[in-house]
């Protein structure tokens, strides 16, 4: 029953595409009980789709692509049914958004036609970002911020993400390099604003200090007082500057 609904979404929501609706048809009939993407389709399917439909409107917009072609672009395989992979699309959809948000330009998804290559490259201030991008889809009240900074340092060190973006950089010849956290995790109700600049500013620091190297980290969630968990670090106002 819950595969037939899905399936009216394709005429209700024309943004999100079509390879990708088949997609969650399949990834639906598998057991994600980690997945916040999983738990959001239980829970209020509707909301979900719309907000993905709205999401892919904005990103085609921004990246001035169609939703079929930032799909595969951004790395998608209608094959990989797991929790991982979907939490990354959604993860690089909503990257795209902060990135202009934030106020980013010309971003392009470079994933897609690049091995071993970071996510994006993009221009702030005219000053050219490589931009790896990593999804933290921990469902857990227990996930704590030595956690996310630990999960963090294993994406940059051991699976070589610091690598992949010191290389793009490289190849594309890059003035600065931006790893974004997606965090999907329940984390986002224990911290405020500040305490997530903390998060980044562990992680940059465990780096190196390397002061071409930016972390950014996106919940996505807004608090009482109307501020956003959204946060970079370093400051971008020092990046005008060099």
């Amino acid at each position: 029953m819950t595969i037939l609904i899905i399936k009216d979404f394709e005429k209700k929501y024309p943004n999100i595409p079509t390879n990708l609706i088949s997609y969650f048809n399949n990834l639906i009939e598998k057991p994600g009980k980690n997945s916040s993407f999983h738990q959001a389709m239980s829970d209020h399917p509707d909301l979900t789709f719309e907000k993905i439909d709205r999401d892919f409107n904005k990103a085609c917009i921004i990246t001035n692509l169609t939703p079929d072609v930032l799909l595969q672009k951004i790395d998608f395989n209608k094959r990989d049914l797991s929790i991982e992979r979907i939490e990354s699309i959604l993860g690089e959809l909503r990257t795209i958004l902060f990135l202009s948000e934030t106020g980013f330009s010309d971003i392009t998804p470079i994933r897609g036609t690049k091995d071993k290559s970071a996510d994006f490259h993009a221009y702030y201030n005219d000053l050219h970002f490589s931009i790896e991008v990593a999804t933290l889809i921990r469902y857990s009240t227990r996930t704590s911020n030595d956690s996310v900074i630990a999960w963090a340092k294993s994406k940059l060190i051991d699976e070589k993400k610091l690598i992949q973006l010191n290389n793009t950089a490289l190849e594309f010849n890059a003035d600065n390099k931006l790893f974004v956290c997606v965090i999907n995790s329940r984390i986002i109700n224990l911290n405020t604003h500040s305490d997530f600049i903390e998060i980044a500013k562990e992680i940059w620091e465990f780096t190196g200090k390397d002061p071409s190297l930016y972390i950014a980290i996106i919940t996505g969630r807004v608090d009482i007082n109307n501020i956003s968990d959204n946060c970079i670090y370093p400051d971008l106002k020092y990046v005008i500057n060099q």
